[in-house]
């Protein structure tokens, strides 16, 4: 069977793994501009938040990278970081040079059940910050950090995000974008006190059909929900007394979920958006301080 899969491989390496002068050239560009090499797969993206009170929350990817020879020619990864500050208008730009942060030797990656080498690349947010030389007062909730991606071949060649073809990056089973956006978002370690609000909302306007929030103060729980009689809107305020030991908001669903709405808000500044059809569960808020 492994002869089998690396026919395969060996196909849509000669049909697909192209690296390009222009990351969004047309497939059928002449082979003069075409050149076969090597990509490396997102298999898993496990988690791509970091939280900006805990230098420990980290960045985590599963990646697979194959080759024209089943992965003999990997030699290295090199990892390299960018602050994005989020802008007025709610685009990124960089606040800073990229800057290395790490090199993936060959002998890092384990090999998995095809027979190709494999890694788990984690990157906490205090290793991004080392690296980048900056402080807590560089960045708040909002900004995020791109971490780049560049494959490095025992031939000399090296591929990354300006490399790859649509193909390649836009492929669901390739999935080979040499770069990923981790957001930072401020989620409270312990709760913080201060004044919050639930700013609900039907838009049918017939009330939350057996939806509602749970909010759990130390143990003490109240229910809010927006009733039928009220119909559309309603707006609950609430306060997180110093000294609190648990806070929860848990969201319970009910019928005609596309209905339902409801953002959380902190001081009056929003900490959570859901809807419509929000997630059910507890909430994990965002309040930058």
């Amino acid at each position: 069977m492994k002869k089998i899969v690396n026919i395969s491989l060996l196909a849509l390496l000669a049909l697909a793994w192209v690296g390009c002068e222009n990351d969004d050239a047309a497939p059928n560009q002449t082979l003069a501009n075409v050149t076969n090499g090597a990509v490396l797969r997102t298999i898993d993206l496990e988690n791509d938040v970091f939280n900006a009170f805990d230098t420990a929350s980290e960045f985590s990817l599963v990646l697979g990278e194959q080759d024209i020879e089943d992965g003999d020619l990997l030699q290295s990864v090199d990892v390299l970081v960018t602050l994005q500050k989020r802008t007025p208008s709610g685009s990124f730009a960089d606040a800073g040079d990229e800057t290395a942060l790490k090199t993936l030797p060959a002998s890092d990656f384990a090999t998995d059940e095809f027979g190709l080498p494999r890694i788990n690349l984690k990157v906490t947010l205090g290793e991004a910050v080392s690296a980048l030389g900056l402080t807590a007062a560089d960045f708040t909730g909002g900004d995020r950090i791109r971490i780049r991606l560049v494959l490095n071949l025992t031939d000399g060649r090296s591929f990354s995000v300006n490399d790859a073809a649509g193909t390649v990056t836009a492929s669901s089973f390739f999935q080979s974008t040499y770069q990923y956006f981790a957001v930072i978002a401020c989620i409270p370690l312990e709760p913080i006190p201060g004044d919050y609000t639930l700013d609900l909302l039907d838009n049918y306007g017939d009330g939350w059909d057996g939806a509602f929030l749970t909010v759990t103060i130390d143990g003490v729980s109240t229910d809010y929900t927006v009733s039928s009689d009220v119909g559309d809107v309603a707006v609950f305020d609430f306060t997180i007394p110093d000294g609190t030991q648990e806070f929860t908001i848990e969201y319970v669903p009910g019928s005609f979920e596309g209905e339902h709405e409801f953002k959380v808000l902190f001081n009056g500044v929003e900490a959570f958006s859901g809807g419509p059809a929000p997630t059910p569960g507890e909430l994990v808020l965002s309040i930058c301080l």
